[in-house]
């Protein structure tokens, strides 16, 4: 009886590792894509920024003229893996210029002409060496995965 018992402990245990629990994506902040980022121009009122991007994530109390649209995304609980940031700079009460980071504007939509390129797109340094060191990671294996995979032919 007891042989059975622990065969069947040590069985319930080495199946406990296979299971797998889901975890949730956490998506936090302000989502602005290039497509709803094409509809906002210099000139444009604080109103109709916020009709167009919605309400900015940061509304600094020292710094009235600035807003900020911050969005992060981690995928299955794991570090941040999309990170963008939109900041919107006003004169009085009117928009004066965008600035960008790890977004890109939409391909087919043009930026409002009366900006320059300088003042439409502002990158973050190093997000093409983020890119690269995110593709060239390993898969992450389990244990089970490991053993199974060095136990098939």
């Amino acid at each position: 009886m007891p042989i059975r018992t622990i065969l069947s402990l040590l069985c319930a245990l080495g199946l406990s590792g296979c299971i797998s629990y889901y975890k949730l994506d956490v998506q936090q902040g302000n989502v602005v894509t290039p497509e709803t980022l094409a509809r906002v121009e210099t000139g444009m009122t604080r109103q109709q920024v916020r009709f167009v991007l919605g309400t900015p994530l940061v509304r600094d109390p020292f710094h009235q003229n600035r807003w900020d649209y911050v969005y992060s995304l981690a995928k299955g609980g794991e570090k941040i893996t999309e990170a963008r940031r939109v900041t919107v700079f006003f004169e009085g009460d009117s928009v004066a210029r965008i600035e960008l980071e790890g977004i890109e504007p939409a391909a087919t939509a043009q930026a409002p002409a009366n900006l320059t390129p300088e003042e439409t797109i502002v990158r973050k340094a190093g997000d093409e060496a983020l890119d690269a060191a995110k593709a060239s990671e390993p898969e992450k294996k389990g244990f089970f995965r490991g053993i199974w995979d060095k136990v098939r032919p």
